[in-house]
């Protein structure tokens, strides 16, 4: 999960993986109190938005499917996308076994009374999945610590 500043609001973003879909959801806090007073985030302070779908299928060298274990949020990120107050762009980790990085639109989350998937926009590849490590995922599997933490932007 990443905690980025997002037009005066902070966007929290995470996704959700079951074996064949993938999703994520966008939360927003008014961030003006606690950025100010430095206070840590309580569950009452998050407001729930909505959900959108990250691309299914192979893109690149990777997959969504089991992915999404780092996730960071580029504010200068799909500079050309809607003003639909959902600016900036999300990279995030592909399938665990590739460890492989992509970019995708936010695209704005919708709420489905029915909890329908269909119902819900699914955002758009940016940048395919790529190693991000230059080949030194390889040489990383063979020392058994193939796994990257996290990602910042």
């Amino acid at each position: 999960m990443t905690l980025s500043s997002c037009r005066g609001q902070f966007s929290l973003c995470c996704r959700h993986v079951l074996p064949s879909l993938v999703w994520a959801l966008t939360l927003c806090i008014n961030s003006g109190a606690y950025a100010a007073q430095g206070q840590p985030l309580a569950p009452n302070d998050l407001e729930y938005k909505g959900a959108f779908r990250l691309p299914q299928g192979v893109i690149g060298g990777s997959t969504w499917e089991y992915g999404g274990g780092a996730l960071t949020y580029s504010a200068e990120g799909d500079p050309f996308g809607p003003d639909d107050g959902y600016p900036g762009s999300l990279f995030g980790l592909g399938h665990e076994d590739e460890q492989m990085v992509s970019e995708v639109s936010i695209p704005a989350p919708v709420i489905s009374p029915t909890q329908n998937v269909s119902e819900l926009p699914v955002a758009q590849t940016l940048q395919p999945f790529a190693d991000v490590t230059g080949g030194l995922i390889h040489s990383m599997r063979r020392a058994n610590a193939h796994r990257l933490g996290g990602l910042t932007f």
